[in-house]
């Protein structure tokens, strides 16, 4: 199956809404989140090189976190690529803070969902 042949239809990214923390929270030193929130705003700005570095920072890490969701590397992969072109598309880093990787991993999961249904035809 390719990637490219896959329809993906509703799956929406929602701003975050954090009533409990995500995963265990990690200490982050002034340095970590002060780059951290220099990153955010150069996203909120649509500055690419800070979207390929967030892409270059974190995408390892959420094609884990997506085949351990969907156990398919091809869907892991759509997952991911998806996530990346909604997040540069919409303005989806207004209410962020940091650490990023909260955020991101809670999007993942969601559209991981959507893909997951998307692919046993239950949308």
């Amino acid at each position: 199956m390719n990637c490219d042949d896959i329809i993906i239809t509703g799956c929406t990214l929602h701003k975050p809404v954090y009533t409990e923390p995500f995963i265990v929270s990690v200490r982050m030193n002034t340095t970590d989140f002060n780059q951290q929130m220099l990153l955010l705003q150069r996203l909120k700005d649509k500055d690419a090189d800070a979207f390929v570095q967030l892409s270059n920072d974190y995408s390892e890490d959420l094609l884990l976190l997506a085949y351990t969701i969907v156990r398919n590397p091809e869907l892991s992969t759509l997952a991911v690529e998806y996530l990346f072109a909604q997040l540069w598309e919409g303005n989806y880093f207004n209410d962020v803070t940091p650490p990023l990787h909260h955020f991101l991993y809670k999007e993942l999961k969601r559209c991981c969902r959507h893909i997951q249904d998307d692919a046993w035809g239950k949308s």
